[in-house]
């Protein structure tokens, strides 16, 4: 079945058994209508309402339809590891079930992928509505964004969304220095797609916020943890590009003088291990321009020498760049 199949789209699910079933039926008919060859992986993150029971009768009843069960709250990064693990496809996304970016966008995604990216993410244009609650949400998003950008100096315009496609072997790559267990997981994909030199496309797609369903998200704390784990990832940047900076400068001298360069330990023992190898530009720069284009095209890296997802994560140091 494995050959059978392009594209595992992972469904995390919490809480969702209000709309999970029509979800579904919508999900299924955009796959068929455009003969994508899938299979859909949903993954229970110890819901506290029925939203296992209907994962089991999908799984019964369509034999595309897989499931992983958490026995505890884990969160979304951890779903999307745990059904990626078991992945079949040579394509790998997640969606948020509440499909408030519509399903025909999927369809988008891999096309993307077909065309040579290793990493699609949706962009959203936000349809408003003029609830207080949407327009709390729609502003804390903006400025999140903003911040993502201001802080991590990367281009990514939309690092949130529930909406992101990968090639199996990028993936694989990926998880081995992605590891936030929720929310923040969103953001730290999309920052080391573009600092290990991935070909990133941000598609656009029209996102239009649900009325009748409650929102998992706990506005403030999950604003405030969001916030936290994004400076400290900043900060570890940060002291990165310097370390690379004064490797880069040591270099130099030692071409001229016969010096030994400074050792990179310092750096290397912080929690986020993040690429030696060269930046883009876009990382370089001061700060990112305004303008964008549409889809972020990044010098090819080397093929993942990863032979699959669950093994242990390898030290971004082996690629150190030589010059």
């Amino acid at each position: 079945m494995s050959d059978s199949v392009e594209l595992s789209l992972v469904i995390p699910c919490y809480n969702d058994a209000g709309y999970l079933a029509e979800s579904t039926s919508r999900i299924v008919r955009a796959l068929d209508e455009r003969g994508i060859r899938f299979e859909l992986i949903f993954v229970d993150d110890h819901s506290a309402d029925h939203t296992r029971v209907l994962i089991e009768e999908l799984v019964a009843s369509d034999s595309r339809c897989r499931a992983v069960y958490h026995d505890v709250n884990r969160g979304r990064g951890s779903s999307f590891r745990s059904g990626a693990m078991v992945a079949r496809g040579q394509i790998v996304g997640f969606v948020d079930i509440d499909l408030e970016v519509h399903e025909r966008f999927i369809a988008d995604m891999v096309h993307a992928i077909r065309q040579g990216a290793d990493v699609a993410t949706g962009w959203r244009r936000i349809k408003l509505s003029l609830r207080p609650y949407d327009l709390v949400r729609h502003a804390m998003s903006v400025g999140y964004a903003s911040l993502y950008r201001q802080l991590l100096r990367l281009p990514t315009r939309d690092p949130e969304t529930g909406f992101k496609f990968f090639r199996k072997g990028a993936l694989h790559e990926l998880l081995q220095h992605a590891t936030a267990s929720g929310w923040f997981f969103d953001s730290e994909v999309m920052a080391y797609s573009t600092l290990l030199e991935l070909r990133l496309a941000e598609v656009p797609c029209e996102f239009i916020r649900r009325a009748d369903k409650r929102s998992s998200v706990r506005l403030v704390r999950s604003t405030v943890q969001q916030t936290r784990e994004l400076v400290t990832f900043a900060l570890a940047l940060r002291r990165e590009r310097r370390a690379r900076r004064a490797e880069r400068q040591a270099t130099t001298r030692s071409d001229t003088d016969g010096t030994r360069s400074p050792s990179l330990s310092a750096a290397s023992e912080h929690r986020y291990r993040l690429p030696a190898r060269r930046f883009v530009e876009a990382v370089r720069g001061p700060i990112v321009s305004r303008e964008i284009p549409e889809a972020l095209r990044i010098k090819p890296r080397l093929e993942a020498s990863a032979p699959g997802i669950g093994q242990p994560r390898r030290d971004l140091f082996d690629r150190r760049e030589r010059v």
